[in-house]
């Protein structure tokens, strides 16, 4: 590439430096994520209690012109604990586009994965890059996640005054969390390990976004269930997503009365669309049809790379996964 005066602009590559921040975030706002400001870069790469986010730059002069990271993740895969990480922050300068940048910064990711042990990444690449990912980059397709929607108005959420649920006044995930067993009804899928550590993380201490918990308890007081919800306003329209979900299997049916009451919740906050990820093939789908949502929402590209050649693909296929809007970085 050239600038003025036919002068050779060259193109160094190298992993983060702590000093990179200002110049990453310059990038992500060129690049036309104004929401990623220095606050949730800090916490999306150094607070994760999975690790420290793998970044890989592209330079030129003291500029960023290509970025893309690695955000470290535990995932359980039937029964067995895995090191994965979910891609994140592919960007390239809107005066740099081009394959050249995106090959060699992930060249270079893949690399450093390789290094740490990952036995796969996994990510949600946009329309822009899907196609690269599966032609150039070794991606393998998981599916094409249909959000479900369920249009509020003129809705009555009956059962949604069942016992035993309730909103959080405050957002916090307790102890109980640690010993929240995901397995009891998840022990054949593939999904994220979510402890009380990681759940503060991702959405109690969140810089940007304030989520609601709603909560449901066994007949013994401890933990049944869980939803966490997110408003968000697109245009004129106001979306509640249930960006999280778990019951375990003895009081799975206070599911549906947990989500009849966010959706109760949602009412009195001017909520036009719910809407939430849930994969066909866990025991959250049905209910959630029953009580009316439908797959015509957005649908999202979600794929894989392996990274650990002999790692066993078939525990990624989508009737595998337990995966969640909380899952990607995007809500």
């Amino acid at each position: 590439m050239e600038e003025k005066g036919e002068t050779v602009r060259t193109i160094k590559y190298h992993s983060y430096r702590p000093g990179d921040e200002q110049a990453i975030i310059k990038l992500f706002w060129e690049c036309g994520y104004t929401n990623h400001d220095q606050a949730f870069w800090y916490w999306i790469n150094r607070q994760c209690p999975f690790g420290k986010t793998i970044i890989e730059v592209a330079t030129v002069g003291t500029q960023v012109v290509g970025h893309y990271s690695i955000l470290p993740r535990l995932v359980r895969i039937g029964g067995t604990v895995v090191s994965a990480g979910l891609a994140i922050h592919a960007a390239i300068h809107p005066e740099y586009r081009g394959l050249v940048i995106l090959q060699e910064l992930m060249k270079r990711i893949f690399y450093q994965c390789h290094q740490t042990n990952m036995a796969f990444i996994y990510g949600f690449p946009n329309n822009n890059a899907w196609s690269v990912y599966l032609k150039l980059f070794q991606w393998q397709r998981i599916t094409e996640l249909a959000t479900l929607e369920l249009p509020l108005d003129n809705f009555q959420a009956v059962g949604s005054n069942a016992p035993r649920i309730s909103l959080r006044d405050e957002l916090y995930f307790d102890d109980r969390y640690d010993s929240f067993q995901m397995e009891d009804l998840l022990s054949e899928k593939t999904y994220v390990v979510k402890d009380k550590k990681y759940l503060n993380w991702r959405y109690a201490h969140h810089p940007q976004v304030q989520y609601q918990l709603l909560e449901a308890e066994t007949e013994s007081g401890n933990l049944a269930g869980y939803l966490v919800l997110k408003l968000y306003r697109k245009n004129h329209i106001m979306y509640g997503h249930i960006i999280d979900l778990y019951f375990i299997r003895s009081d799975l049916h206070l599911f549906s009365h947990a989500v009849c009451q966010a959706l109760s919740w949602f009412i009195r906050q001017g909520v036009d669309i719910a809407s939430c990820w849930i994969l066909k093939g866990t025991p959250f789908f049905e209910p959630l049809l029953d009580i009316g949502f439908r797959p015509i929402g957005f649908a999202s590209h979600v794929g894989y790379r392996l990274i650990r050649p002999n790692f066993p693909v078939d525990k990624l296929n989508v009737d595998k996964w337990h995966m969640v809007m909380g899952d990607s970085d995007a809500f």
